[in-house]
């Protein structure tokens, strides 16, 4: 997942992320989005882990990579990850339910006009 930060200095979302699809969904509401996601995982007694990407010197960095850690050429994906542990070695679909009342689909496109209110 892609996290929104907030910068004088640079395009609020770097446009190489465009490039993984056509359509965007924004979760407006994380607070109620992670609620639910801890949620479900509880119920079918799973494990998650939660956090954002750090992004390492791979000139300088040498040790573990692990699930939360990438090299900084990635760094433009500004990344959130929920990760299931243990993993199952496929893909898990977890099933929170209908999240379009805390979320907004929209096209691509609107991304270079998106306006974020901090209420």
């Amino acid at each position: 997942m892609y996290t929104l930060r907030f910068s004088f200095e640079k395009p609020l979302i770097d446009p190489r992320n465009y490039n993984f699809g056509d359509s965007y969904v924004c979760i407006f509401d994380i607070k109620e989005f992670d609620r639910r996601i801890t949620e479900v995982v509880m119920k079918n007694k799973l494990c998650v882990t939660r956090g954002m990407v750090e992004y390492l010197d791979r000139q300088t960095y040498n040790g573990k990579m692990g699930v939360f850690k990438k090299f900084n050429n990635y760094q433009y994906q500004n990344e959130y990850r929920y990760v299931l542990e243990p993993g199952y070695g496929k893909p898990y679909r977890l099933v929170i339910g209908d999240i379009s009342s805390i979320s907004h689909i929209g096209d691509i496109s609107e991304l270079d006009t998106l306006e974020i209110v901090i209420e």
